[in-house]
């Protein structure tokens, strides 16, 4: 107890009992924005295994048989129709195949090494490299966010491809690398990608208004391009279906059944930790955020109604517009400010596990998982067949 300046008792709390937490998470994220990115990437890779163990896609065997008869892949029974939609998402399984990488083990971990690389992709790009506000923020939103959450789930899948593109498109410095990137991502996933440049075309939009009509023209054009190219492949192969036949398929009560049973797993998941921290006060009045905050309620009622991958697409949608978001956000505001609110929003993101939801289903691998893909790849066991 202290008396005040006028005599009156004016009482203390002892700071050290109070504020004992919060002084330990305090210096455990001073520690962390210090940290070099061989430190912070490696950390964003293990607490994601630790918290979602690692999956295997279902169909990861058809996408295999993609990868062995890559110069004709409709040889394979697995790649007729209604699956042979999956020959509009080549890159990857075609990469495995020119490598020679086609057998279980060798396909799998080729494709759990690209998932890595999807989830680091940001955390490697200059731009974030080199501002810690940036970096930060990416290691935040990585750690409490779908997608690293929907590769590690789904090894084997199409998506690490889509998703380095995406992150690309988004952080390169260089317009060049941008349209290359946009490119890649049409041609590996041309529905996904359409959606996520309108998406991305929104947020940018509102933020520079006409100074960014001529990127959007720039990154639309190079979409244009990977989509005619994928289709030109796919005439020579033989054609392929859509993704939206699947709609006729299975009919629309299923997409209808999964998207209102799961919707608030749906909604959590289309930007993770990203609804604290873009809702954040100092960050709410960057037109890009609103926006963004915007879309994602839109994107989560919308997408799992004509797509039953309702986590998958919905956060994959969402993460170029987020990336590019988070940008904006670290260019208009103190650095400081940033970093506060980054620092508040840590420790939910540390806590928070993302329940993919895929065809009415919940996909949680576990840790247990872990050991299975080691023994897939390592030990002799056999894996699983897909369907």
């Amino acid at each position: 107890m202290t008396l005040s300046s006028d005599g009156g008792k004016v009482f203390q709390a002892n700071p050290s009992a109070r504020s004992a937490p919060a002084d330990r998470v305090d210096s455990a994220f001073d520690w962390l924005r210090t940290r070099r990115l061989r430190a912070l990437v490696p950390l964003v890779l293990v607490v994601t295994i630790v918290k979602y163990g690692i999956g295997l896609i279902p169909s990861w065997n058809v996408l295999q048989a993609l990868a062995i008869h890559w110069r004709h892949p409709l040889a394979s029974p697995l790649l007729l129709p209604p699956a042979d939609f999956r020959l509009r998402t080549p890159v990857s399984a075609v990469l495995a195949g020119w490598l020679h990488l086609t057998s279980g083990p060798e396909f799998l971990g080729f494709h759990f090494a690209l998932a890595l690389l999807a989830i680091a992709t940001p955390l490697l790009m200059p731009a974030v490299r080199e501002s810690t506000p940036l970096r930060m923020t990416m290691v935040v939103l990585l750690v409490g966010g779908a997608i690293p959450a929907i590769l590690v789930d789904w090894v084997g899948s199409y998506d690490p491809v889509t998703l380095i593109a995406f992150a690309v498109a988004v952080l390169a410095r260089r317009r060049e690398l941008a349209w290359v990137a946009w490119t890649v991502a049409a041609f590996n996933n041309a529905p996904e990608t359409f959606f996520a440049l309108v998406f991305t075309a929104v947020v940018l939009l509102v933020q520079e208004r006409r100074a960014a009509v001529g990127r959007l023209i720039g990154f639309g054009a190079s979409a244009l391009l990977g989509y005619v190219l994928i289709r030109v492949l796919d005439h020579h192969w033989g054609g392929g279906s859509s993704e939206f036949t699947l709609i006729h398929v299975w009919g629309w009560s299923l997409y209808y059944s999964s998207a209102w049973h799961y919707w608030p797993l749906i909604a959590l998941s289309a930007l993770g930790v990203g609804w604290v921290f873009f809702t954040a006060r100092d960050i709410w009045q960057v037109p890009a955020a609103r926006a963004l905050i915007g879309l994602a309620v839109l994107g989560s009622i919308g997408i799992p109604l004509i797509a039953l991958d309702d986590t998958r697409l919905t956060a994959g949608i969402l993460w170029p517009p987020a990336l590019a978001t988070a940008a904006y956000v670290v260019r208009d505001l103190d650095a400081e400010v940033v970093l506060s609110i980054v620092r508040r929003v840590a420790p939910i993101a540390a806590v928070m596990v993302i329940v993919v939801v895929w065809q009415g289903n919940l996909v949680y691998p576990g840790w247990h998982a872990i050991l299975d893909f080691y023994n897939y790849l390592f030990g002799g066991k056999s894996i699983p067949l897909g369907v």
